[in-house]
């Protein structure tokens, strides 16, 4: 059996991201949004997706609103932690 370079990048590619395996049917959207807001002490987060080459550019994220904010890039919603107290 002949195992094509495409076929060894996909192996790889699965392996990187396990999400990818994910047969549940559901959009990245979905997914996504199954992860809470991320809290964060102060009125900026900052997102870039993963700390490897898979992640996006970096996104500085105000988060005045009572609202989650949300990356434009990968989704993920932040919102500030006003229980934090220094």
């Amino acid at each position: 059996m002949i195992i094509s370079e495409y076929e060894i990048l996909c192996d790889h590619i699965l392996l990187a991201i396990p999400s990818l395996k994910d047969k549940s049917k559901k959009s990245p959207m979905q997914l996504i949004n199954e992860v809470p807001p991320i809290k964060v002490e102060g009125r900026i987060a900052v997102c870039e997706g993963a700390k490897n080459p898979l992640g996006h550019p970096v996104e500085f994220i105000c988060l005045d609103l009572d609202t989650p904010a949300i990356c434009k890039y990968c989704g993920l919603r932040y919102i500030q932690d006003h229980g934090h107290h220094h």
